[in-house]
């Protein structure tokens, strides 16, 4: 049976090398607890799986205690507070989402899925293991995922420099892709946003106002 498969695959080449790495599995979810972060491997099944035919996402997280320290449901990547798919971190693959059929080979996929495991996701993952690491790299990313939590965080930690550097690179950044919305508006908005939500932690001085604004 095709499930019967992505079991197979799932025993010989994803869990081993991540339960070697201190992930616990719980159905098709894998996770690591440390002090300050919370990693996450989803395994998430297509809605459209047949007998023929099934898909499913690899899928990971990272949640930091110090932006929301209240339990969050760990069975999903989607309440990380940063999200990303194995293709994020190594070339072998082109995205997410792995198929199997009947005719599927079952030993060279689960092969290779082992080796990018061990040999980039879990290096990738050691790295950010800590608040500090985590928050550092979400911060050096032209990307707006958990971009007003990490505002509130640094505003609530008194990171003053941090958080201008931050807001700058997100205000060039929306600068940059103002032309992808369908509202021509939507971009100028978030910057207007993250001004206010500045304002309210009262960090917004007339200097950083005005960096935010030739920034844009």
């Amino acid at each position: 049976m095709i499930k019967d498969k992505f079991k197979e695959i799932v025993k010989a080449g994803i869990y081993p090398p991540l339960k070697d790495a201190g992930f616990k599995k719980s159905g098709n979810h894998f996770i690591k607890k440390l002090d300050e972060t919370q990693q996450v491997v989803t395994l998430q099944l297509s809605q459209g799986n047949s007998h023929e035919q099934l898909r499913f996402y690899f899928r990971c997280g990272i949640l930091i205690n110090g932006i929301k320290p209240e339990p969050r449901d760990l069975k999903s990547e989607v309440y990380a507070d940063y999200r990303f798919s194995i293709d994020r971190v190594t070339n072998e693959f082109d995205n997410d989402q792995f198929d199997i059929t009947n005719d599927t080979q079952i030993a060279p996929i689960a092969k290779k899925i082992e080796e990018v495991i061990k040999s980039e996701l879990i290096p990738f993952f050691n790295k950010h293991e800590t608040e500090k690491a985590c928050i550092d790299f979400m911060t050096s990313q032209d990307s707006l995922q958990g971009s007003f939590d990490l505002i509130k965080y640094l505003c609530v930690n008194n990171q003053i420099s941090h958080l201008e550097e931050y807001v700058i690179r997100l205000t060039k950044f929306l600068k940059s892709i103002k032309g992808q919305y369908s509202d021509p508006n939507t971009a100028r908005k978030r910057v207007d946003k993250m001004i206010s939500l500045i304002s309210e932690f009262e960090k917004l001085t007339p200097e950083l106002k005005e960096k935010i604004e030739k920034s844009w």
